[in-house]
């Protein structure tokens, strides 16, 4: 499932097509489209429009079509490509943009196990949408201060693992980056959020920040290459290589690089959990 690195790093790859218009668009599958959307209107909507921007919140993407924005979510399985044909099965085209310009790629938004999701909102800020206006802050936004994550954590109770994947508390972070975000505080992801000191709170703050931008450095995380037909890629069809730096995610039974205990595998909250419970506490 992409994560925010894993949108920020398609929304920059996205950002050299700011300025084309959309010449023709194609849409497929109404259980994706939201918001009053259809495969029909989405086509309205969007041909003839100049797309202005790219930006992202959280885990979604945002396309400024003319003064209107198309919010798509990938969930577990969307990509978005950049190329001449469609993508191979099993990854299916819902949405297609032919943009204008001398290329002859085009943008192929497909989703495999039809979770994805396509929201609209008209004029103004995309913020102003019900699904990112009810989210935390951005990690990568103004917004996101110590001070707010300390407001917010205060007076919490569950393990905190779970809070760091709670988009209210904080937008972006999923199951991958929530294990590695713990290890690398030194934090065991069980631990009540009401039991996490001040001098925690603050390791856990900007171990987000940091976790999460060098994930953007590397590319991001693709799981299973060659197995898994869900696994992230760029628009042009790229892997990340930050799965070879994660530390504990995917690694049970390996040895801690920080302690040389090992590394077990949970389930909290119904997702699997990698951690070191001999250096986390």
């Amino acid at each position: 499932m992409p994560e925010l690195p894993e949108v920020e790093i398609i929304r920059r790859q996205l950002l050299p097509l700011v300025g084309s218009e959309i010449i023709r668009a194609s849409a497929d599958d109404e259980d994706l489209f939201a918001d009053g959307l259809t495969p029909e209107n989405v086509v309205v909507r969007l041909q003839g429009k100049t797309i202005n921007n790219f930006e992202r919140y959280g885990k979604f993407l945002l396309l400024e079509a003319g003064e209107n924005w198309l919010i798509f979510h990938p969930r577990m399985s969307g990509k978005i490509w950049y190329r001449t044909d469609p993508p191979p099965l099993p990854d299916r085209v819902k949405l297609e943009l032919d943009l204008s310009g001398e290329s002859e790629e085009k943008l192929f938004f497909t989703s495999l196990r039809r979770f994805s999701r396509f929201y609209w909102q008209e004029r103004g800020n995309p913020g102003q949408h019900p699904k990112i206006a009810k989210m935390g802050p951005d990690p990568l936004h103004s917004e996101y201060t110590f001070d707010n994550f300390k407001n917010n954590l205060s007076g919490r109770r569950g393990a905190i693992k779970n809070l760091l994947l709670d988009q209210s508390f904080v937008a972006g972070i999923g199951n991958i980056y929530a294990c590695e975000i713990c290890f690398r505080s030194g934090i065991d992801p069980r631990r009540s959020a009401d039991n996490i000191s001040s001098t925690e709170a603050r390791k856990i703050f900007d171990t987000i920040i940091e976790v999460l931008k060098e994930a953007i450095a590397a590319g991001g995380s693709s799981l299973n290459q060659e197995s898994s037909a869900t696994v992230y890629r760029g628009v042009g069809g790229e892997v990340g290589s930050y799965s070879d730096q994660h530390r504990v995610y995917g690694r049970e039974n390996e040895n801690c690089p920080r302690c040389d205990g090992e590394v077990k595998k949970i389930k909290l909250g119904g997702r699997s959990t990698f951690f070191c419970p001999d250096c986390q506490k």
